[in-house]
C-alpha cells in the first residue's frame, strides 16, 4: 500500500486544529450543565484602589481641618480681645472724665454765681461753660425739691431728676454722685448724670449741681480706633437699652434690644465673651462683648463690637480655601495616578487574567492571559495560569485525538460490518451496490459515496450506485482511467491504473482535482479516497468516499477502507457467480432468452395478479415454420444466429406494445429448438392479444441477414387464455402448444386458439373489426338526430347526433355492438371525426333550408380526448363545415379528466375560447366530481336515463336528479334530461326545473330528412294537461269496486274526481302524471310492502295526503319512528261514510290550504 502525495504536509496541522476545536466544545459541554459564575465587575477592584488613595488623604483632611479650627478660634479670640481693649479703652476714658467731672462741679459749687441761686447770672454762667467745652450735654442746678434752678440748655417740657437714684443719693449722702448711663431728660442724648451737693454752712443741702456727660465722644473712638469696613460699636446700659451705636447712630439711640439675642449680652454671668448671631440689621457678625465698670456695678456699661463673620474669618476662610483646593488638587493628581497606574499594573493583568479565566470556564482551551510577565505576583499568576490552560489543552486534545480515532475506527467497523452483512443478503448486483453506498453515508459518515464500472471500450468509469447529499456531482462529472486525458488524472482514475488506493485530502488545492473543483465545491466535498475494485484480479470498477472537510483520511482509516473495497470486491465476484449460475439455470444461452423453467415462474406470477386484478394471461407458443430447412442448408451457426435475431425481434415486439408500457410484466422464452414462448400479463380487452399476434408474425416475416444470404421465416402460433385455458403455469403452456400443434402443417391457418369458444369470439371479433375497418372504407355509417325539446316553450332547440352503421348483410347495426370495438382499436378517432364534420355540415344545411338554427350536440369518447390534437381538429372542422361556434356542442363524459385534469382542463378551455359549448353526458353515473365540475368550463349538464326512467317511483333517483338540477343551475348551468319516455317523467323534470329534455316520448331519433321536415314545418310538442282541471285527484290503488264505490258516494263529483291503478308502476305513473291530493290504499292490497309503496310516495310527493283501510286503527308502522310514519292516516274498516268524507275533505283541505288554516268541518 502506497499514501498519496496529495495529502499535503497541512493535513496534520489541521487535525490538530480541529482535535483543538472539539477539546473545546467537549470542555464547553461539560461546563454547560453548571451555572456561569456570577459577573464580578472591575469596578470593585478600582473602587478598592480608589478607596486606598481616599483614606490615605483623610489625614491631611484632617490637618487642614484641625488648622481652620485653630485658625477659627483665633480670629474669635481676636475679635474678642479687640472688644476688650476697646472697652478698657472707654473705662479709662470714662473715669477720667468723671474725675475731671467732680473736680469741675467742686470747682462750680464754690462760685458765687451758683451758690448766689440767681437764674440769670447762673444761666449765663452754664451756658457759657457749656459753649466752652463739647464733652456735656448740660449744667444745671437743681433745688432738693426737683426744681431746676438755672439750667445751661433751656427746657423743652418738664423734667423730674428726683427720680434718679443718684439725686437721691447725693441728697442723703452730701458727696459726689453719678447716675446711670441714660438718655437725659433735659437734652434727650446718652448721657452719663453726676451730682454734687451744695451745702449750707449748717451742712445742709442748699441745691444740687448737675452736670451730663456725653457719650459722642465714641463717635471719635470708632473712627480713631479704624474698625474694620462693616463693624459695628454698640454701648448698652444695664437694662439692654442702646447708649451709642456706630454707624448710625440717630437711629438706634434709646432702643431697646433686652429680647434680641444682642440684648442678652449685658446678662452674661462672666461680663466678657464672644457670640456669632445675626445683628439688628440682619447681617452676620462675631460680636466681642466686655463689660466697664465704674464706681459699682450697677454703672457699669457694656460695650460690644460686631465684626462681619466673613471679615473676622476672612483669613481663616482664605487659608482654608487655599489649603482644601491644594489638597484637592493633589487628591486628583493622586486619583489619576491610582487610576492610570491601577489600570495598567493591576487591573489590566487582573482583566486579562479573569478574561481567560472565564474563557476557559466556557470551555475555550486556548484561553491565555497573554500579560507581561514579570517580578510581580499577578505576573506570575498569570504565567502560571497560562501554563495550566497549555497543559490542560494539550491534556484534551490528547484524550480528544484518541477519541476521534476510536470513534473512526468504530465507524469504519460500522461499516464493514453493514457491508459484509449486505453481501450476505444481498444476491443482486445493483441493489449490493446500492447498499454498499448507503451503508458507507449513514455508517460511515461519509458525504458522498459512489461506485462506478469501468467501460471496457472508452474507458470511462460509469456511477452504477450512489448515496449521499452531492448525487448532482456524481451526475456531472466524467472520470476516466485513461491517463492521456485530464479526467484520467484524479484519484478514481490513477487508483483504477495503479489498482491501490489513492487519497485527495484537500481539493481546493490539488491542481489534479481542476476537472471536478466547481461540482465538488457546489455539493460540499472537499477530500476524496478512491479504491479500485478487483474481481478475479480485474480491476473492474472504484469505490469513492468523499468527506465535507480537508484532511479527512488518515493512514488507520484508510487500512480499513482497504478491506472494505477488498470485501466489496468479494461481493461482486460472488454476485457475479451466483448471477451466472441463475443465468444458466433460467435463461437460455445461445439467445439469452428465459427458458423453460423461468417462463413457467412467469406464468405462475402473471396468473396470482390476474386472480387479483381480474385481468387475463395469455400464453403464446410459437413455431418458426421451415427453419430446420435453413438450419441443414446454411449450417448450424446460421440457424443459431437466425435464432437468435428472431429472439430479439420479438422481445422488441413486447417491449414496444402499448401495454408494456402499463404492465411491464410480459415475457419471451426459448423454449428448445426453434419453438418460442410470449407471455402477455393483466390483459384487459381481447384486442391487446390480437395485436401482439400481428405484431409478432410481422416481426418474424421480415427477411433475416444471415452472411450472405437473406432468410425469410414464418410461424404458426398457438394461443391460451388463462385462466379460462389453464389455472397453473404448466396446463396454460400445455394448452398453447396442443393449440399450435394442432394447426394442420398443410393449412394456411397460423393462428389457432386453444379453447373453442374463445376461438370463435376471437375470430367474430376480428372479423367485425375487418367489418368496421371495411365500412370506414365503404361509407357505410349514417347519422340520425334525436330532437332536444325546451320544457319551458316545448320547441326543438337541439339535436344529438347518434352513430348508427348499416351493414350490407345484417342491417342497422345497435351502437352498442361496434361502438366498444372502435373504442378498443382507435378507429374512434376516424369516425368520431366523420361524426363530427357529418355533423356540423347537417347543422349548415338545416339553418340555410329551414332558417332554424339548433344547436348540434355531438358525444366525444374518452379515447378521442387523449389525443392533443383534438381541439385543433375541431376547429378545422368548425371552420370547413362554416357551423357557428356557438351552435355546435360537444358531450363528453366524466371518465376523461380521470387520467389528467390538468390537460383536460386546459383542452375545455380552447374549446370555450373558441365558442364551443361543452356538456357533460350521463352525469352522475362515473366519476362525479363537484371539485372538478367547479374547475370546468362547462355549458349544461346531462342527466342520465338511468335516473330518469326510475326517478317516478325510486326516491334515490328522483333525489339524484332533482340534485343534479340545482347543482347545475347554482354553478349557471343548464339541465337536459335524456330518456323521457312517459308525460309522468316529463311533468316531474318540469316541476323541478330542468330546461331540456330528450326521449322517445317526443321523438326516436330520425333521419336528417325527417328532422328537416320538422323543423321546417316548426314542431313543437304540446305537454298533456290534466283532463280534470281543478277537481281534486283521489287515487285508489289496488283497492276493490266496494270501495270505489263508497267513495263515489261520500264525494261530489263536481270537487273531486276518482282514479284508479292496479299496480305499484300504475299509481307511480299516475302520480307523476297528474297532481294527486290524496292516495287511498288497503293493507290487504300490498301485504308488506304496503309501507315500503307509501314511503315511496312520501319520498317524491311529500304534500299528497296518505290513507291506507286497516282492521284495526291501533296498527302503526314498527319501522319507522314517532312522526315518521309513511301513512299519514289511518280508517278501520268497515267503513263508515260519513266518517270516510270528513276524513278526506280535511285531507284534501289540509293540502290546499296554506299551514296554519283551520280545518272547516261540514
Amino acid at each position: 500500500m502506497t499514501a498519496d502525495a496529495e495529502c499535503d504536509s497541512g493535513d496534520q496541522g489541521r487535525r490538530d486544529g480541529e482535535e483543538r476545536h472539539e477539546a473545546r466544545s467537549a470542555a464547553g459541554n461539560g461546563s454547560s450543565g453548571r451555572r456561569a459564575a456570577p459577573h464580578r465587575h472591575l469596578w470593585g477592584l478600582r473602587a478598592r484602589l480608589l478607596l486606598l488613595v481616599g483614606v490615605a488623604v483623610l489625614p491631611a483632611l484632617g490637618v487642614i481641618g484641625y488648622t481652620a479650627r485653630r485658625e477659627h478660634l483665633q480670629a474669635t479670640e481676636a475679635a474678642q480681645g479687640q472688644a476688650m481693649d476697646v472697652a478698657q479703652h472707654i473705662s479709662l476714658r470714662e473715669a477720667q472724665r468723671i474725675r475731671q467731672t467732680h473736680q469741675l462741679l467742686a470747682f462750680l459749687a464754690g462760685l458765687p454765681q451758683v451758690r448766689s441761686a440767681s437764674p440769670a447770672r447762673c444761666d449765663r454762667l452754664l451756658a457759657g461753660l457749656l459753649a466752652h467745652t463739647t464733652q456735656y450735654a448740660n449744667f444745671a442746678l437743681i433745688a432738693p425739691d426737683a426744681r431746676v434752678l438755672c439750667s445751661a440748655v433751656g427746657l423743652r417740657h418738664p423734667v423730674d431728676p428726683a427720680r434718679g437714684a443718684f439725686f437721691q443719693r447725693a441728697l442723703k449722702t452730701h458727696t459726689f454722685s453719678l447716675g446711670n448711663y441714660q438718655i437725659g431728660q433735659m437734652t434727650g442724648l446718652p448721657v452719663l448724670v453726676a451730682a454734687y451737693p451744695l451745702l449750707d454752712p449748717q451742712g445742709r443741702v442748699t441745691a444740687l449741681l448737675i452736670a451730663a456727660l456725653k457719650l459722642d465722644w465714641l463717635d471719635a473712638l470708632s473712627d480713631n480706633d479704624h474698625l474694620p469696613a462693616g463693624a459695628t460699636l454698640t454701648v448698652l446700659d444695664p437694662t439692654g437699652q442702646v447708649l451709642f451705636h456706630y454707624p448710625h447712630g440717630q437711629r438706634w439711640s434709646g432702643k431697646a434690644l433686652a429680647n434680641t439675642p444682642l440684648g442678652r449680652v449685658p446678662n452674661a454671668p462672666a461680663g466678657d465673651g464672644v457670640v456669632h448671631t445675626r445683628g439688628p440689621d440682619g447681617v452676620s457678625r462675631l460680636y466681642a462683648f466686655s463689660r466697664v465698670r465704674h464706681l459699682g456695678s450697677a454703672h457699669d456699661l457694656h460695650v460690644i463690637v460686631g465684626i462681619p463673620a466673613k471679615i473676622a474669618y476672612a483669613q481663616v476662610y482664605q487659608t482654608t480655601r487655599r489649603e482644601l483646593l491644594l489638597l484637592a488638587l493633589t487628591t486628583a493628581v493622586v486619583f489619576m495616578l491610582a487610576w492610570l497606574g491601577g489600570s495598567v499594573f493591576v487591573l489590566q493583568p487582573v482583566r486579562a487574567l479573569l478574561a481567560a479565566t472565564r474563557r476557559l470556564a466556557t470551555g475555550d482551551l486556548t484561553a491565555r492571559t497573554h500579560a507581561v510577565r514579570g517580578g510581580s505576583e499577578l505576573g506570575e499568576l498569570a504565567a502560571d495560569f497560562d501554563e495550566m490552560a497549555a497543559a490542560l489543552e494539550r491534556r484534551t486534545v490528547e484524550i480528544l485525538a484518541q477519541h476521534r480515532r476510536v470513534e473512526r475506527l468504530n465507524r469504519v467497523y460500522r461499516v464493514l460490518s453493514g457491508i459484509n452483512s449486505a453481501l450476505l443478503r444481498i444476491r443482486e448486483r445493483e441493489a449490493l451496490l446500492t447498499e454498499a453506498c448507503r451503508v458507507a453515508v449513514d455508517q460511515g459518515g461519509f458525504r458522498l459515496a459512489w461506485i462506478g464500472m469501468v467501460d471496457p471500450e472508452s474507458g470511462d468509469v460509469v456511477p452504477k450506485a450512489w448515496a449521499g447529499s452531492g448525487q448532482d456531482y456524481v451526475k456531472g462529472i466524467r472520470i476516466s482511467m485513461r491517463e492521456d486525458v485530464p479526467e484520467g488524472g484524479g484519484p478514481i482514475g490513477r487508483a483504477l491504473r495503479s489498482r491501490t488506493y489513492m487519497v485527495c485530502n484537500d481539493i481546493e488545492q490539488d491542481a489534479r482535482m481542476a476537472p471536478w473543483r466547481e461540482l465538488a465545491r457546489a455539493g460540499g466535498l472537499r477530500s476524496v479516497a478512491a479504491f479500485p475494485l478487483q474481481v478475479q484480479q480485474r480491476v473492474i470498477g472504484a469505490l469513492a468516499l468523499y468527506a465535507g472537510e480537508p484532511g479527512f483520511f488518515d493512514p488507520e482509516e484508510i487500512h480499513l477502507l482497504e478491506e472494505l473495497a477488498a470485501d466489496t470486491g468479494l461481493g461482486l465476484e460472488y454476485s457475479e457467480q451466483e448471477r451466472q449460475l441463475r443465468h444458466l439455470a433460467y435463461y437460455d444461452p445461445l439467445t439469452g432468452l428465459a427458458n423453460r423453467a423461468l417462463f413457467y415462474d412467469r406464468i405462475g406470477q402473471a396468473l396470482a395478479r390476474g386472480r387479483r386484478s381480474g385481468g387475463r394471461t395469455a400464453v403464446f407458443a410459437i413455431d418458426l415454420v421451415q427453419f430446420r430447412k435453413v438450419s441443414d442448408t446454411l449450417g448450424r451457426h446460421a440457424g443459431d444466429q437466425a435464432l437468435c435475431e428472431i429472439g430479439a425481434r420479438l422481445t422488441g415486439v413486447v417491449r414496444t406494445s402499448d401495454t408494456v408500457a402499463r404492465f411491464g410484466t410480459h415475457t419471451v422464452a426459448r423454449l428448445g429448438g426453434d419453438e418460442f414462448a410470449l407471455l402477455l400479463a393483466d390483459i384487459n380487452h381481447p384486442h391487446e392479444v390480437d395485436i401482439i399476434v400481428q405484431r409478432a408474425l410481422a416481426a418474424i416475416r421480415r427477411p433475416v441477414a444471415i452472411e450472405a444470404q437473406t432468410v425469410v421465416l414464418d410461424a404458426r402460433i398457438g394461443i391460451a387464455l388463462g385462466p379460462e385455458d389453464g389455472k397453473d403455469p404448466e396446463a396454460l403452456l400445455a394448452h398453447a402448444e396442443l393449440a399450435l400443434h394442432s394447426i394442420p402443417a398443410a393449412d394456411e391457418e397460423q393462428i389457432r386458439f386453444y379453447a373453442p369458444d374463445m376461438n370463435v369470439r376471437t375470430q367474430e371479433r376480428h372479423a367485425l373489426e375487418q367489418a368496421l375497418r371495411l365500412a370506414i372504407e365503404r361509407n357505410e355509417f349514417l347519422l340520425h338526430y334525436q330532437p332536444q325539446v325546451e320544457l319551458a316553450q316545448g320547441r326543438i332547440v337541439g339535436a344529438e347526433a347518434l352513430l348508427r352503421w348499416r351493414h350490407p348483410e345484417k342491417g342497422l347495426v345497435s351502437p352498442a355492438a361496434f361502438v366498444p370495438l372502435l373504442e378498443d382499436t382507435g378507429l374512434i378517432s376516424v369516425v368520431g371525426d366523420w361524426v363530427l364534420r357529418t355533423a356540423c355540415a347537417q347543422q349548415v344545411v338545416w339553418k340555410e333550408t329551414t332558417g332554424v338554427a339548433v344547436k348540434m350536440a355531438v358525444n366525444v369518447s374518452a379515447r378521442q380526448f387523449q389525443d392533443s390534437n383534438l381541439p385543433a381538429r375541431v376547429d378545422e372542422i368548425v371552420a370547413e363545415t362554416g357551423i357557428e361556434p356557438r351552435n355546435l356542442e360537444l358531450e363528453i363524459t366524466e371518465n376523461v379528466y380521470m387520467g389528467n385534469a390538468a390537460r383536460t382542463v386546459d383542452a375545455l378551455r380552447a374549446f370555450k375560447a373558441s365558442g364551443v359549448h361543452l356538456s357533460i353526458d350521463d352525469f352522475g353515473t362515473g366519476y362525479s366530481s363537484l371539485g372538478y365540475l367547479r374547475r370546468f368550463p362547462v355549458d349544461m349538464l346531462k342527466i342520465d336515463q338511468s335516473f330518469v326512467q326510475d326517478m317516478a317511483g325510486d326516491p334515490d333517483s328522483f333525489l339524484i336528479a332533482r340534485s343534479v338540477v340545482a347543482i347545475a343551475h347554482g354553478l349557471g348551468m343548464r339541465v337536459i334530461a335524456e330518456g323521457v319516455e312517459t308525460a309522468g317523467q316529463m311533468r316531474l323534470l318540469a316541476r323541478e326545473g330542468c330546461d331540456e329534455v330528450q326521449g322517445y316520448f317526443f321523438s326516436k331519433p330520425v333521419p336528417a330528412e325527417e328532422f328537416c321536415e320538422r323543423l321546417r314545418a316548426g314542431a313543437r310538442f304540446a305537454f298533456p294537461e290534466p283532463a280534470y282541471g281543478d277537481l281534486a285527484t283521489i287515487l285508489v290503488v289496488g283497492s276493490g269496486p266496494d270501495v270505489v264505490a263508497a267513495l263515489g258516494r261520500v264525494l261530489d263529483p263536481g270537487e273531486y274526481r276518482i282514479v284508479t291503478a292496479g299496480n305499484m308502476e300504475g299509481a307511480f305513473e299516475a302520480l307523476a302524471a297528474q297532481d294527486v291530493a290524496v292516495v287511498f290504499t288497503g293493507e290487504e292490497v300490498f301485504g308488506t310492502i304496503g309501507e315500503a309503496f307509501m314511503r315511496r310516495v312520501r319520498g317524491i310527493y311529500p304534500n299528497t295526503a296518505r290513507i291506507m283501510l286497516v282492521r284495526d286503527t291501533a296498527r302503526r308502522s314498527t319501522t319507522e319512528s314517532v312522526g315518521q310514519d309513511p301513512v299519514a292516516e289511518y280508517i278501520q274498516l268497515p267503513l263508515d261514510e260519513d266518517h270516510l268524507r270528513i276524513r278526506l275533505r280535511e285531507a284534501v283541505h289540509q293540502r290546499l290550504e296554506p299551514p296554519g288554516t283551520p280545518v272547516r268541518r261540514p
